[in-house]
C-alpha cells in the first residue's frame, strides 16, 4: 500500500502567529502544482479566491514565488509559505478555517519580532 504524501504550508499573521497547515494527498503521492491545490480547496473546501493565494519558492528558486502552472509544491518535510495580496488575507484566513475542518492546522507563537 502507498503511503500517502504530506504537504505543510505556514500562513504568518503577525510577527508573533503564524499557523502550520498539513495535508495528506492521496496516491498516487506525486507532488501537485499551486493550480491543483488551490483548484481543489476552491471546489472540495469551498475557499474561495484560493486562486489568489501565492506560494513563496524555496530559497534556491529562479523566482520569489511559484508558478502556479509550472512548479510542483515541496512535499514535506519542506514548509512552503502562503501569501496573499493587500486585501486578500481573508482568503487565508478562510483556508486556515478549512484545514482545520478537513486536514490539520497548528497555531504557532514565537518569542517575539524575529
Amino acid at each position: 500500500m502507498e503511503e500517502e504524501a504530506q504537504a505543510n504550508f505556514l500562513v504568518v499573521r503577525s510577527e508573533v502567529e503564524a499557523v502550520l497547515l498539513s495535508m495528506y494527498l492521496p496516491p498516487p503521492s506525486a507532488a501537485p502544482t499551486p493550480k491543483e491545490l488551490t483548484d481543489f480547496w476552491e471546489a472540495e473546501w469551498g475557499v474561495r479566491d484560493a486562486g489568489k493565494i501565492k506560494f513563496k519558492a524555496p530559497e534556491d528558486h529562479p523566482s520569489k514565488f511559484l508558478s502556479h502552472r509550472g512548479d510542483l509544491v515541496p512535499l514535506a518535510p519542506e514548509v512552503v509559505t502562503l501569501e496573499c495580496g493587500r486585501g486578500a488575507g481573508s482568503v487565508l484566513t478562510a483556508l486556515a478555517l478549512a484545514f482545520e475542518r478537513h486536514a490539520s492546522a497548528e497555531v504557532l507563537l514565537s518569542g517575539g519580532g524575529g
